[in-house]
């Protein structure tokens, strides 16, 4: 699941998904949304977005979840793809460049 533009204040109601709030019944997983146990699959991935430039998140968000930066510059968008294309082609050679590194 994605969830998309997210802001500095995050709805209340997804933090049982933050917090992964989880509870076997009947042996099968079960997460608690307000007064609802709703049945929970391990495979299940949430995301969040935001297209804030440095967003701050209160610490008890930010200790629930992985944040990820991906503001990159062109050059660096560059250099990556030419690291994949070469990691692809010519595994060897790019262990080489990455030693000269």
């Amino acid at each position: 699941m994605v969830f998309q533009n997210v802001e500095e204040e995050i709805d209340t109601n997804i933090e049982p998904v933050l917090k992964k709030s989880l509870k076997k019944v009947a042996g099968k997983l079960m997460i608690i949304m307000g007064e609802k146990e709703v049945l929970f699959d391990p495979n299940f991935r949430f995301y969040m977005t935001t297209k804030l430039a440095n967003p701050t998140y209160k610490p008890e968000i930010s200790t629930q979840v992985t944040l990820v930066n991906f503001i990159v510059k062109e050059k660096g968008l560059e250099e990556q793809l030419t690291s994949e294309v070469i990691r692809r082609m010519e595994n060897n050679l790019e262990k080489t460049r990455i030693d000269l590194i």
